[in-house]
């Protein structure tokens, strides 16, 4: 086989497994977007106290970074929402 022929081959199987490897890396990437859009849905509802009860947890039944991110992000949408409502 010549030069030209094995750079082509080895190049097409780079290509491959690059082409592999993203579409794994986009499928766990939305996996995590859609689990934390459902944490989202689940916490809107519950109450500041919860929410920082769950942003505080720590030790073996700690919850989830992406769990503690989601209730963090609730409240601050809170407290921007109460702010501009206090200067209407």
């Amino acid at each position: 086989m010549s030069f030209w022929k094995k750079t082509g081959s080895l190049a097409l199987k780079t290509a491959k497994v690059g082409y592999a490897t993203a579409n794994v890396l986009a499928n766990q990437v939305e996996a995590q977007s859609n689990e934390i859009n459902q944490l989202h849905k689940d916490y809107k509802n519950r109450s500041n106290k919860e929410l920082l009860e769950i942003i505080e947890s720590t030790g073996f039944f700690a919850k989830s970074y992406q769990e503690k991110g989601a209730a963090r992000s609730i409240l601050r949408q809170r407290k921007r929402s109460q702010s501009e409502h206090n200067y209407s």
